[in-house]
């Protein structure tokens, strides 16, 4: 987001509220979208790119309030208001009304300002421009705080071979990464490898009759989708995911690797979150990590943290490595969990995200969290602090005290 607030107010028809190339780009967009059909939500969309959004409560300082007035005045004069979408989870589809072809995943209650959101790419056929995002998850947040988006399309960015954006090409992605084991793990040598280099772009499959998306009657949320050829022709990735109200982030990954990847290769999952000067790059004993948020929404108020804990399976490491940023992207770090896994065999990881505020103290959270896994690959996880407990396997639930 953009730290310069008053160069927004001052002139929001051209300084977007996110600080990207082109930054009033989208702002444009939505505007004649809402004006073309008079619509409401695409109205509120327009203000959300345009100059930031209203928090829950609708209070706004006299600068915002004139910025929109300036900017949308066709709309203040017809009465036209901005609308918040019903939201939901649920399945984006490219063509929804003919060919209805699954191009994104949303985890949400509503889209309310500071309601937890997550989403995912899924859509395995995208251009040059957005290289290498399917399965990547673009966006987690918490009542104001971006805790997950760092692996923009320009991350993926080359020059002959060797990519120039802010990540390590494959390994540039908030997902499962599988590699051969000769490598260290998380750095894939991309287009730079050889046969048993296996790489997703161009080659891996989305299950279309797979993907699933619900809430239930409390508010949480369940999100599912599965790709083929993964990381070799014959493997499979699922991923399932829970997103609860309070904002507690579940994420399961199941993988079966074929038969040609024997007993060589390594997997895990890859998260790139908030950095801060005294993170080094290493191994770590540790299988949690205590970060800031990307970013945080121009209404926020107090800090908050993100406090991420790997499933410690038997032989799993850990570790961080620092990443450079790219356009889309600040200075970033990626934290990873893997282990050796072995073809034609169900292999299970879980990252379970937990947001808090300061001044909480992040090992009380830590002693409280406990998480179990059975013979058959399902996970209960319990939020003893809050009673929360979540199942997350062939079923998904969420209950409370």
């Amino acid at each position: 987001m953009r730290k310069d607030l008053n160069s927004i107010y001052k002139d929001p028809w051209n300084v977007g509220y996110y600080s990207v190339e082109t930054s009033p780009r989208d702002g444009h967009f939505w505007y004649r979208l809402a004006k073309h059909y008079k619509n409401s939500h695409y109205l509120w969309a327009a203000e959300q790119v345009a100059i930031g959004g209203r928090p829950a409560n609708g209070e706004v300082p006299e600068e915002y309030l004139s910025a929109y007035q300036r900017r949308f005045a066709w709309f203040v004069e017809r009465g036209i208001r901005p609308e918040v979408p019903r939201g939901g989870s649920m399945v984006g589809e490219l063509s929804s009304m003919k060919e209805k072809v699954p191009e994104r995943l949303y985890l949400n209650r509503d889209r309310r300002a500071g309601t937890p959101f997550a989403a995912y790419f899924l859509y395995p056929h995208k251009d040059e421009h957005l290289d290498n995002v399917s399965g990547h998850l673009y966006e987690y947040s918490v009542s104001g705080s971006k805790y997950l988006h760092t692996s923009g399309k320009y991350n993926n960015v080359y020059r002959n071979d060797a990519p120039i954006g802010g990540g390590t090409g494959e390994e540039s992605l908030d997902l499962l990464l599988v590699l051969h084991g000769r490598h260290k793990f998380p750095l894939h040598p991309d287009r730079k490898g050889d046969q048993r280099d296996f790489m997703r772009r161009g080659n891996i499959k989305h299950d279309d009759d797979f993907v699933a998306a619900e809430n239930n009657a409390e508010g949480d949320s369940y999100g599912q989708f599965a790709f083929n050829d993964y990381y070799g022709k014959g493997s499979r990735w699922e991923r399932k995911s829970v997103l609860t109200r309070e904002g507690h982030f579940v994420v399961m990954d199941k993988y079966r690797g074929s038969e040609s990847l024997g007993n060589e290769y390594l997997a895990g999952p890859v998260w790139h979150l908030g950095f801060e000067e005294t993170m080094e790059s290493g191994r770590q004993k540790e299988n949690w990590f205590d970060v800031p948020p990307l970013d945080n929404a121009w209404w926020k108020r107090g800090k908050s943290r993100l406090l991420l804990i790997m499933y410690p399976h038997e032989n799993s490491q850990h570790g961080k490595l620092k990443q450079s940023n790219s356009q889309d992207t600040g200075p970033n770090i990626t934290a990873f969990s893997y282990r050796p896994i072995r073809g034609l065999r169900d292999e299970y990881f879980l990252s379970v995200f937990v947001p808090y505020d300061l001044p909480q103290d992040p090992s009380d959270i830590r002693k409280r969290t406990h998480m179990q896994m059975d013979k058959n690959g399902s996970y209960e996880v319990t939020f003893e602090g809050q009673g929360i407990r979540v199942l997350l396997g062939e079923k998904w639930s969420v209950s409370r005290k």
